[in-house]
């Protein structure tokens, strides 16, 4: 499996398709439900070759199932937001360090990311770009 510092560090389309492929192909074979669903759509994951082909669980699983790639223990689990007598999406976290990892990592690409967008919105190429 990728480390998290992996999945941050792509640096072109091909790079970030080939860590997704990764990924996906490591839920298919260690979360359970995730082969299930995947088998019940008669889907080949060796076939799987480009992001846009990777199918995505339905959002309701994660109110009707655990889903976990792995058998650790559950350290902490998230729970949606909902309105009385709904139920609650529920996020399992079996390793609370990696999570803080890959939260970190992604704050540090946000940053970037806004940092960039801010300075492009405040310095267009062209004066029709000013946004008022």
């Amino acid at each position: 499996m990728l480390k998290p510092e992996d999945i941050f560090s792509n640096k072109t389309a091909d790079e970030f398709n080939a860590c997704a492929i990764s990924i996906f192909k490591h839920q298919a074979k260690n979360c359970q439900v995730y082969a299930d669903y995947i088998h019940h759509l008669k889907i080949d994951i060796t076939k799987i070759e480009h992001i846009t082909q990777i199918p995505f669980l339905p959002i309701s699983f994660f109110k009707t199932h655990r889903i976990l790639s792995n058998q650790d223990s559950v350290e902490v689990t998230f729970s949606s937001s909902g309105t009385t007598g709904m139920v609650q999406s529920s996020h399992h976290v079996t390793d609370v360090k990696l999570y803080k990892v890959i939260l970190k990592l992604s704050m540090g690409f946000m940053e970037m990311f806004l940092s960039f967008a801010f300075w492009h919105y405040s310095h267009p190429i062209n004066k029709d770009q000013v946004h008022h």
